[in-house]
C-alpha cells in the first residue's frame, strides 16, 4: 500500500518497504514519519497550552475603581489562577481586565481590578482603560496621580537607561 502513496509505478523510482530495501527508502520512510508524529505532538500541545491560563510574571495588585474607596490589595499568583479558571479558559486578551469584589465598600458589581506600578515611583494606580471601562474620567496622557509624571514618558526614559521594564 505504501507504494501506492509514495511512489507510482512508471513514474520514476519506487520504494522497496519490504526487508531487503534499499537504505533510502528507509530513510525517506523514517522520516515521514517523524515529521508526521511531531506535527501531532504539536497539534495536541497547542491544544492543552491553550486553555492553560498564563503565568505571572511579575506582582499583582487589585483595587477598586469606586472614587474615593481607596481599597487595594496584593493577590498571589493561586489567586490568579482561580480567577482565571472561572473564565472556562474564555481569556480572548481579557486577563487584564478581570474583575474581583471589593473588600470595603462591598459595591454589589465586582469592582475591583489589577492596577499598574508607576515606572517613576513604584506606586500603584488604576490604568485609563479599566477606568473607561466603568465610566470614570481619565486624563490623557496618563500621568500617575501619586508623582505626576507621564507614564509613557517614564517608561521612555527608563528603557533608554537600559533599566529592565
Amino acid at each position: 500500500m505504501w507504494h501506492l502513496l509514495l511512489g507510482r509505478q512508471g513514474h520514476g523510482r519506487q520504494l522497496n518497504l519490504g526487508g531487503s530495501g534499499d537504505k533510502k527508502d528507509k530513510l525517506l520512510i523514517g522520516g515521514l514519519a517523524v515529521v508526521i508524529l511531531g506535527s501531532i505532538v504539536a497539534l495536541v500541545m497547542g491544544l492543552v497550552s491553550s486553555t492553560t491560563p498564563p503565568p505571572i510574571k511579575h506582582a499583582l495588585h487589585i483595587g477598586c475603581v469606586v472614587p474615593g474607596c481607596g481599597w487595594e490589595k496584593d493577590i498571589t499568583e493561586a489567586e490568579y489562577q482561580e480567577k482565571v479558571k472561572t473564565l472556562n479558559g474564555h481569556l480572548e486578551g481579557l486577563t487584564n481586565n478581570l474583575h474581583w469584589p471589593c473588600e470595603k465598600c462591598h459595591e454589589p458589581r465586582q469592582t475591583a481590578m489589577i492596577m499598574e506600578q508607576c515606572p517613576a515611583c513604584g506606586k500603584w494606580f488604576m490604568p485609563n482603560q479599566r477606568l473607561q471601562l466603568w465610566n470614570l474620567p481619565v486624563k490623557d496622557p496618563q500621568v500617575c496621580p501619586h508623582c505626576g509624571k507621564d507614564i509613557m514618558q517614564a517608561y521612555r526614559q527608563k528603557k533608554a537607561a537600559g533599566k529592565v521594564l
